[in-house]
């Protein structure tokens, strides 16, 4: 990993999309030797030097789909099942 001097002009080569984060691909010279790096998106700010505003998102405002509600209620069920027969085969057996 290496850090680019602080100041220095960088060249926007291109942008990297669909990956785990968007990336830049930029490129930077230290005296006489060119460097070729990646800086992820979220690092560079915009020329007046403002970082990126973030969207707001109203309380309640997303969606809920109906797996996501079927699956819960799926593990619910099945969690009480298995503690009522863990109760009636273990805890109320009879003893001999």
């Amino acid at each position: 990993m290496t850090t680019a001097p602080k100041n220095a002009k960088i060249t926007l080569l291109g942008e990297i999309v669909g990956l785990d984060y968007d990336y830049y691909c930029v490129q930077y010279t230290v005296g006489e030797t060119s460097h070729v790096g990646y800086i992820p998106k979220a690092y560079v700010t915009d020329r007046d030097c403002t970082p990126p505003v973030a969207e707001e998102i109203e309380y309640g405002a997303f969606e809920v789909d109906g797996e996501s509600v079927n699956r819960f209620v799926f593990l619910l069920l099945g969690t009480a099942s298995i503690c009522i027969l863990f109760d009636f085969l273990v805890l109320r057996a009879r003893k001999k």
